[in-house]
């Protein structure tokens, strides 16, 4: 409010402010597509990665976790956040609980005229008022009344507790952002002018008025959510009372918060690229990291080209629109899928899942005493909700395997154990042991906590999902 803060339209620099702030709670939610500058053919060509290896001793107990471990530095920053907002509202209630009991503790006697209730004290304290409620010593009434009182009723007639109330819920929201802060002294100043300009009009001589300030002015209010009559600096009140009425053409100067709100806008855009991007983190086969060439060489806006991948040793190429990017330089990865536009993903990520299946497999004893290793794909539903339902195991052969980025359990095998089982052990145990093999991988399965489901055209939907267990002996 850099523009408007020196001149006379109180209450437009008010609602200019209550706009502000206003905006700032509501543009983090806002979700646009962004401006695109132009169309650009990428061409991605995949890697597959490996999969995360557990290790069971002899006992079944202890695994090996993933050697890369990757820090999840926004879950830290989330944590910091909420601990800042926490610790931020219990001081906020805190200065609300010792305004309250300042109102009341003290009190010489009470009057309720025109709905507001005056409470007289028999302390000093400096005059202030909160919602209908206005505090004055029995020295300033009997010296001042007419002017504190006027003064504290343009508070309560205006409604600026309810400014109040809205700053601090910024200032809650908002604790690490510096301008929320300044944005305070900015409105308890535009209110203490929107109150004094009250009591001129009401027909309190200005000198008089002016030097009861200078007078007023030794004390400053503790209270933070109070409208405290000698809140804001002395010289720039009186300055304020002095000067001329502003010309009404300057209130044009309200536009550049139209233009800033339009900037922020396009900041807080979510492009549809971006969205593509956020969701590479947590997912496992349908998107890698790889190289990005250009490809938009005599290319037309909407048209087509071909994605190609290589996952396994085998090429597959699949149509797709020109994605939108600002710059090329902006795509570092890119999905190529038939799946929803929003794949159901594990809290936190597919690193996290993978941590989660690190801990809990363990290499059935029966199947490690019988020799018997072999591949479970597991399949399974994640509801709109994000349980997991419908959680199936299927055994397949090691030989039949298909290779995939998934995950590997490995335990030791006894040393007269062959390829195909230990020696001696009959089909039965080793259809007792496969049996093992698929219940261990359906029991770890079913103990995830709940998935963030996937969308499809802004809806959480169902979706079915799997993976392959593969079991090894050393």
């Amino acid at each position: 409010m850099l523009l408007l803060k020196k001149e006379s339209f109180f209450r437009f620099n008010r609602l200019m402010l209550i706009l502000v702030m206003l905006l700032s709670l509501v543009l983090p939610w806002v979700n646009i597509p962004a401006i695109s500058w132009g169309d650009y053919a990428v061409s991605v060509y995949l890697e597959s990665g490996s999969g995360v290896v557990v290790e069971s001793t002899d006992a079944g107990n202890t695994v090996g976790l993933p050697t890369s471990v990757s820090v999840n530095w926004w879950g830290i920053i989330g944590y910091l956040y909420i601990i800042g907002v926490a610790i931020t509202l219990l001081i906020k209630m805190f200065q609300l609980g010792m305004l309250y009991r300042k109102i009341h503790q003290g009190v010489l006697w009470t009057e309720v005229k025109d709905g507001i209730r005056l409470f007289c004290h028999a302390d000093d304290v400096s005059p202030f008022s909160w919602f209908n409620s206005i505090v004055i010593s029995q020295a300033d009434y009997e010296n001042d009344a007419d002017a504190i009182l006027c003064h504290e009723r343009e508070h309560v007639r205006a409604y600026h507790s309810w400014d109040i109330l809205l700053l601090n819920l910024v200032q809650t929201v908002q604790w690490f952002n510096p301008l929320a802060w300044i944005m305070g002294t900015s409105l308890r100043d535009v209110h203490e002018y929107e109150a004094d300009d009250a009591v001129l009009a009401g027909g309190i001589e200005g000198s008089r008025y002016q030097y009861l300030l200078i007078r007023k002015a030794v004390g400053t209010s503790p209270y933070a959510f109070a409208n405290s009559f000698n809140h804001s600096l002395l010289t720039k009140r009186i300055t304020m009372m002095l000067r001329k009425k502003s010309n009404p053409w300057m209130r044009t100067k309200g536009l550049y918060v139209v233009l800033v709100a339009s900037i922020a806008l396009s900041a807080f855009a979510t492009p549809e690229l971006n969205q593509q991007v956020d969701k590479l983190v947590g997912e496992s086969q349908s998107m890698s990291k790889g190289m990005v060439s250009n490809d938009f060489q005599n290319m037309e806006r909407g048209g087509k080209t071909t994605l190609s991948d290589f996952t396994d040793g085998q090429k597959k190429t699949k149509m797709r629109k020109l994605v939108k990017a600002k710059k090329v330089e902006d795509v570092v990865q890119c999905v190529v899928s038939d799946e929803q536009k929003s794949k159901a993903e594990y809290m936190g990520g597919h690193d996290e899942m993978m941590k989660f299946l690190a801990m809990h497999l363990k290499y059935p004893i029966v199947a490690r005493d019988n020799g018997v290793e072999g591949n479970v794909q597991v399949t399974f539903t994640v509801g709109d909700d994000g349980s997991l339902v419908d959680v199936k195991g299927v055994y397949v052969p090691t030989q039949k395997a298909i290779l995939q980025n998934d995950m590997i359990i490995t335990g030791y095998k006894k040393a007269d154990a062959g390829e195909n089982g230990t020696a001696g052990a009959n089909e039965e145990q080793l259809a007792q042991a496969r049996k093992a093999l698929i219940n261990e991988a359906i029991r770890v399965v079913s103990l995830m906590p709940k998935w963030t489901p996937a969308r499809k055209d802004g809806k959480q939907v169902s979706s079915s999902e799997q993976y392959m267990c593969r079991f090894r002996l050393k």
